[in-house]
């Protein structure tokens, strides 16, 4: 089968797909296109490493693989050989009617099209030739090479490079082994790149895993290079940072998160311990006493002594990407009072919620003098005011309409009136009912019949009372009685403790 008819991955899973019957040329074209140890030459034993079989005699130039740099597969741009035909020496000068022999010299080969060779490994002296098979050194160059040496402004060093554009300069600077890029004349300093096309390199490693792979501390900076000693494994940066962004703007850090739509900024600070850890982030102002002029208040933006701040970009799309945006919320610390305060943009520079050196926390005020201090309206769904009688009229029992409760503690205060049943004295009382179970009652030792007396008022607390609907009800204990002359009154307090 030639390359044209070989499939591509889709084609053959196409032939494959669910409900379909694979035919023969299906199964074929499948098998032709995988390797095949034997057919191929391309075989990988148990134990032992990947290995090719070159194409050839063994005493004739074999190829093991062909490069191409087109999807033309007729011609090769270079051939990796074993046996590559000898290449004349440079001085021979043979008769133009005479044919040399292609004689094949045992070795490993990259050659060009034609076979000749660029780079040549000999078999049996181990030798290295660039434009040669006959190499009698361990590297010998069948062509130009310019390795000059120079002693000059310091320099005792070899230079590589030709007489025009920038050359690289390799030795001793005032007795420092050094490596730098000149100007062709020597006259000045130029750009040195390493590895352009791709590739790590490695600073005191010899397997670099990135582009640039240092082991050891690193410093960056005209004066941190040159007087700093960066911590182990640590980073020394003199001048600003940016992350994501070529310029950061008026700060030290800068982190521009991903560009892609709803992308995310994340900055992450973990505890690497495999057991106990600490992590800790620490935020330092610096403050004179006032003694020396010093001077602090609340301040809402870049005034803050000590902030976390918190900033929203509302631009249209692709508009002040990147932008600080307009600071909304701010976490910082007043200099004087040493004071936490969260502020909003909306209240400016009074802080909405304030804590203390002493603990006490403020909301509305700057200057909380209990452990909560509200200046202002406190509101809670566990915190509600229910009147479910008021001045009702008898006579009982009687249920109230039900109200709800969210899960706090239930201060119950009843008032109502009754008079006896009978002669003779005893206790008078109303029976104070949550739902089913009774939880308090109202009594009075009463002498008199017939004359309506006050029962006082008798608040009931009751905690962990479920949240939900609930009603209340009051009801006569036994020798009580009352009618349409005796009013009742009910309120629920809830309170969220």
């Amino acid at each position: 089968m030639s390359n044209d008819d070989k499939k591509d991955r889709i084609t053959l899973k196409g032939y494959f797909k669910k409900n379909l019957a694979p035919s023969e040329s299906n199964f074929a074209a499948l098998i032709d296109g995988m390797l095949n140890q034997q057919d191929d030459g391309l075989f990988k034993p148990p134990g032992n490493p990947l290995s090719i079989k070159a194409v050839g005699n063994a005493n004739d130039p074999q190829t093991l693989l062909n490069f191409f740099d087109s999807a033309d597969l007729t011609n090769p741009a270079f051939k990796l050989q074993l046996n590559p035909t000898a290449t004349p020496p440079a001085t021979a000068v043979p008769p133009a009617t005479a044919v040399p022999p292609a004689t094949a010299v045992k070795g490993l080969s990259i050659s060009d099209a034609n076979g000749k060779s660029r780079l040549f490994i000999n078999t049996t002296s181990g030798n290295i030739g660039i434009g040669t098979t006959d190499p009698s050194k361990k590297l010998e160059v069948n062509g130009s090479l310019q390795v000059n040496t120079v002693k000059d402004g310091g320099w005792f060093a070899g230079i590589y490079g030709g007489t025009e554009g920038d050359r690289v300069v390799m030795g001793h600077l005032n007795g420092t082994a050094t490596i730098g890029a000149h100007i062709h004349n020597l006259l000045g300093w130029a750009n040195l790149i390493i590895n352009k096309e791709g590739g790590n390199v490695g600073i005191g490693e010899t397997t670099p895993k990135s582009k640039l792979s240092v082991a050891g501390g690193l410093a960056v900076g005209s004066v941190f290079a040159s007087a700093n000693a960066a911590p182990v494994d640590g980073l020394l940066v003199q001048g600003n940072v940016g992350i994501g962004t070529t310029s950061p703007e008026k700060c030290n850090v800068q982190i521009i998160g991903s560009p892609i739509n709803d992308g995310p900024t994340i900055l992450r600070i973990t505890n690497g311990a495999t057991d106990n850890g600490r992590t800790n982030l620490t935020l330092t102002g610096r403050l004179c006493p006032n003694e020396y002029g010093g001077n602090d208040e609340w301040t809402f933006g870049s005034n803050a002594r000590n902030s976390i701040v918190f900033a929203i970009n509302e631009k249209a799309a692709n508009v002040d990407v990147g932008a600080i945006g307009e600071e909304k919320f701010s976490i910082q610390m007043e200099g004087k009072s040493k004071s936490l305060g969260f502020l909003t943009k909306t209240t400016g520079n009074s802080p909405a919620l304030v804590i203390k050196q002493d603990g006490n926390v403020g909301i509305g005020t700057a200057d909380p003098e209990a452990m909560l201090h509200v200046n202002g309206k406190i509101k809670s769904p566990m915190w509600n005011i229910t009147q479910l009688f008021n001045n009702e009229p008898g006579g009982l029992p009687k249920s109230s309409a039900r109200f709800t409760t969210y899960g706090g503690t239930l201060l119950i205060i009843a008032s109502g009136s009754a008079h006896k049943s009978a002669q003779a004295e005893g206790f008078i009382g109303i029976n104070i009912k949550l739902d089913t179970d009774i939880i308090g009652s109202m009594q009075y030792f009463c002498k008199s019949v017939d004359i309506h007396d006050s029962l006082g008022c008798n608040p009931l607390v009751k905690r962990d009372v479920l949240a939900g609907p609930h009603t209340i009800t009051l009801e006569t204990i036994e020798g009580t009685v009352t009618n349409g002359n005796d009013r009742f009154s009910v309120t629920v307090l809830e309170l969220p403790f």
